[in-house]
C-alpha cells in the first residue's frame, strides 16, 4: 500500500505542476539563499575581510530577514497549493479513502517536495555561493580567491530549518483535510464566493492613514526625526495600503458599476464586473505585492545610493587624508599659538609613526547655542561658527567681511531674520551661501542648526573670552587636517590615532581636553565594507522578495484563470469572440495588475524626502545621485514587473480561452 500512496503522490505533484513546480522552486531559491548568506557570514569567510565585524553583522541581519520572510511566504503559497489539492482529496474520500489514508498521500508529498526543492537549494547555494563570495568580494574592493569554499554547518542549519518549515505546513494541511468533510473539500474551490461589498468606512479609513503617513514623509526636516518617524510611517502605509486596495478598490469598481455610460459599454462592462468581484478576496494579496514592490525599490534606491556615494560622504566628513579633531576648555585654548603648539606635536607624532604630513590646514570653531528662539516651539538654535579665512580655504572661494557681518550656511531649516546674534553681540547677515565646511557638513541632532561665518579668528575669540556670558552654552573646538604620501602604508596610517594619544603628552605645553582622529583611507575601507554588505544583501533579499511577488502573481493569474474560465465559457456560449475575450481580459488585468506597481511608485515618490534625511545620516547629501539611483531602481523593476506580466497573463489567456496567444 504505501507504493500506492507515494505514487498518488506523485501522480498529484505531476498533474498539478503547473502550480507544484514553482512551489519547489521557489523553495529551492529560498533555501538556496539562506545557505549563501549564513556561508558567507560564517568567520571563514566574513572573519578574513577588512571589516569582517560590520560584513557578518548585516549578514546575519539578513539571515533573520529571510528566514522570517521564508515562514509566512511558504505557509502563504501552500494555501494557493491546497485550495487545488483539497477538491482532488474530496474525489478521493468520497470513493472509500479515509481520511489516514489521504494524510499518508499528503506525508509521501510532503517528503517528495522537501526532498526535491531541498536537494536542489543547497546543491545550487553551494555552486553559487562561489560567485556570490566573489561579487561580495568585489564590492568590497577585496582581491577574490580561487577556492571554492563550503560550510557543513551552514547547510545543516539551512537544511534542519527549511525541513522543519515543511514539516508544520505538513501538519497544516493534514488538519485541513481532517477537519473537513467530503463535500466540503469537493467544494473548497467555490468556497467564499460571493458579492463583494464596499467598506467605505475602512476605505476612509485608508485614505486618512495614508494621507498622514505622507504628510509625516514631506515634513520631516532633520535626519533624527526622519529615523524616529520612519518606522511608525512605514506601519501606516502598509495598513492603508490593505485598507484601500480591499476596501476601497472594491469601492471605486461599485462607483464604476452606477456610471452608467461607462459601465455599460462592451469595453468595460465583464472587466469591472470582474474586477470588483475579484478585488474583495485577492486584495490582500494586490497590497502585499504592492508593500514587497515598495520594499524592493526602498532597499535598492537607497543601498545603491550608499554604496556609489561613499567617495561624496568621505569628502564631507573626511577633508583631509589625516583629520584631527581636538576639543578645548574654554575660547582663550584656541588662540594662535596654542594651536601652533598642538600642530607642531601631531607632526611630530606622524614622524614617529613613519608618516609624513604635508597641506597642513587647521582651524578653531565654536558650538553654540543660542537661547531659545521666539518661535512657537520654542526650540533652541544652534550654531558652527568658523572663521572666514577656514571656509575661503575649504571652498576656494574669497568671500570678504566687514566686522559687524557673517555669512549663513542653513542645514535643514531656513533663517528668517536679516540679524544674528551670537553670545550677545549682533551681527548683518550679509549673505546666505550654499556650501559648508568639509568636516562641519554632517550635524544632526537638531532641526534649526546653522553654520555661522565670522570675519576673523580674532572676532571669534573675543565673541566668547567673556566666560560668565557663555552658561556651558558654548564647546570649543580646533580641527587639524593634513595629507599624506599616496604610498603611505595603512597600518601606519591605522595606528596613527593610538600613536598620536601616547605622544601627545603636552610637552611643549599644549592645552587640550580630547582629541580624536580619522584616517580617510580607514574610514573609506569601514564604509566599503558596510555599505557594500548592505547592497550585497539588498540586492539577496530583492531577489527573494521579487520571486516572491512573481510566485503570488502567478498563483493569483492561475487560481482566477480556473475560477473564470466557466464565466468566460458561457460568454462565448451567448455570442461573445475569442477577440471580445481577449479585450476583456487584458483590460481586466491592466486595470489589476498594474495598480500595484503604481501605488509602490507612489509610496516611493512620498517616501523620497524621508530617505533623502537620513541619508544625511550617513553623511551624504547628494540629493542627484539619490534622484538617478531612485529612478533607475524604478525604471528596471518596472520593466521587470512588465515582463512578469506579459508571461503570467498568457498562462491566464490559456486557461480561461484554452487557445494559445
Amino acid at each position: 500500500m504505501k507504493g500506492l500512496y507515494a505514487k498518488l503522490a506523485l501522480d498529484g505533484i505531476r498533474k498539478n505542476k503547473q502550480i507544484y513546480f514553482p512551489y519547489i522552486l521557489t523553495c529551492s531559491i529560498m533555501s538556496a539563499m539562506c545557505y549563501i548568506i549564513t556561508f558567507l557570514s560564517s568567520p571563514q569567510i566574513s572573519g578574513k575581510l577588512p571589516g569582517g565585524d560590520n560584513v557578518s553583522g548585516i549578514l546575519n541581519l539578513g539571515t533573520v530577514v529571510i528566514v522570517i520572510f521564508s515562514v509566512l511566504f511558504l505557509f502563504y503559497t501552500n494555501s494557493f497549493l491546497m485550495r487545488r489539492r483539497k477538491k482532488e482529496f474530496g474525489l478521493y474520500n468520497v470513493l472509500g479513502m479515509d481520511k489516514n489514508a489521504l494524510g499518508k498521500i499528503i506525508l509521501f508529498e510532503f517528503l517528495f517536495t522537501a526532498l526535491f526543492s531541498l536537494t536542489l537549494g543547497l546543491i545550487a547555494g553551494t555552486l553559487f555561493s562561489k560567485l556570490a563570495e566573489l561579487i561580495l568580494l568585489k564590492l568590497l574592493g577585496e582581491t577574490p580567491t580561487g577556492e571554492l569554499g563550503f560550510s557543513f554547518a551552514s547547510m545543516k542549519n539551512t537544511l534542519l530549518f527549511y525541513f522543519g518549515v515543511l514539516f508544520v505546513i505538513m501538519i497544516s494541511a493534514l488538519y485541513q483535510v481532517r477537519k473537513n468533510d467530503p463535500l466540503e473539500l469537493l467544494n473548497s474551490e467555490k468556497s467564499g464566493e460571493k458579492t463583494p461589498k464596499a467598506n467605505p468606512i475602512a476605505g476612509a479609513v485608508g485614505i486618512v492613514m495614508l494621507c498622514a503617513a505622507y504628510y509625516m514623509a514631506v515634513s520631516v526636516t532633520d535626519p533624527l526625526s526622519a529615523l524616529g518617524l520612519f518606522f511608525a510611517a512605514v506601519l501606516l502605509v502598509i495598513g492603508a495600503t490593505y485598507l484601500i486596495m480591499i476596501s476601497g478598490s472594491v469601492m471605486i469598481c461599485k462607483l464604476l458599476q452606477k456610471n452608467k455610460k461607462f459601465y455599460y459599454t462592451p469595453k468595460h462592462f465583464i472587466s469591472v464586473s470582474l474586477m470588483s468581484y475579484r478585488m474583495k478576496r485577492n486584495g490582500a494579496g494586490l497590497a502585499s505585492i504592492c508593500i514587497i514592490s515598495t520594499m524592493v525599490l526602498v532597499m535598492l534606491s537607497t543601498t545603491t545610493c550608499l554604496y556609489f556615494g561613499v567617495e561624496d560622504s568621505l569628502r564631507s566628513t573626511c577633508p583631509s587624508e589625516i583629520n584631527v579633531k581636538v576639543s578645548f576648555k574654554n575660547a582663550d585654548d584656541m588662540g594662535k599659538e596654542n594651536i601652533a603648539v598642538l600642530d607642531r606635536e601631531i607632526i611630530s607624532a606622524a614622524d614617529k609613526n613613519n608618516l609624513k604630513l604635508k597641506d597642513e590646514k587647521n582651524f578653531p570653531f565654536v558650538l553654540w547655542q543660542n537661547e531659545e528662539s521666539d518661535d512657537e516651539n520654542k526650540e533652541a538654535q544652534i550654531f558652527y561658527i568658523a572663521p572666514l579665512s577656514a571656509y575661503n580655504a575649504a571652498n576656494g572661494t574669497n568671500e570678504t567681511l566687514k566686522d559687524d557681518e557673517v555669512l549663513l550656511h542653513e542645514f535643514f531649516s531656513e533663517y528668517k531674520d536679516d540679524k544674528i546674534r551670537l553670545n550677545h553681540v549682533e551681527f548683518n547677515l550679509k549673505n546666505k551661501v550654499k556650501h559648508t565646511i568639509a568636516g562641519l557638513s554632517n550635524p544632526v541632532g537638531a532641526e534649526k542648526i546653522y553654520l555661522a561665518i565670522v570675519p576673523d579668528e580674532n572676532v571669534l575669540l573675543k565673541l566668547f573670552s567673556d566666560e560668565s556670558a557663555i552658561e556651558g552654552r558654548a564647546s570649543f573646538y580646533g580641527m587639524f587636517g593634513y595629507d599624506t604620501d599616496q604610498n603611505a602604508p595603512i597600518d601606519s596610517e591605522s595606528g596613527l590615532d593610538s600613536t598620536l594619544a601616547e605622544s601627545i603628552t603636552n610637552e611643549e605645553g599644549a592645552k587640550y581636553e580630547t582629541l580624536s582622529v580619522s584616517v580617510c583611507s580607514i574610514d573609506r575601507a569601514d564604509d566599503y565594507s558596510s555599505y557594500g554588505s548592505l547592497l550585497f544583501l539588498a540586492v539577496v533579499l530583492s531577489l527573494v522578495f521579487l520571486i516572491a511577488a512573481v510566485l503570488m502573481i502567478y498563483y493569483k493569474q492561475i487560481s482566477e484563470g480556473f475560477e473564470d474560465a466557466g464565466r468566460f465559457s458561457i460568454m462565448r456560449r451567448v455570442g461573445m469572440t475569442k477577440d471580445e475575450i481577449k479585450r476583456n481580459i487584458n483590460s481586466q488585468i491592466l486595470m489589476v495588475f498594474f495598480l500595484p506597481l503604481m501605488m509602490a511608485a507612489l509610496h516611493l515618490v512620498f517616501a523620497f524626502p524621508m530617505i533623502r534625511k537620513m541619508l544625511l545620516l550617513f553623511g551624504l547629501n547628494n540629493i542627484k545621485l539619490f534622484t538617478e539611483t531612485t529612478l533607475i531602481s524604478f525604471a528596471v523593476f518596472a520593466l521587470f514587473y512588465t515582463l512578469v506580466y506579459k508571461l503570467t497573463s498568457n498562462e491566464y489567456y490559456k486557461i480561461v480561452s484554452e487557445i494559445k496567444k
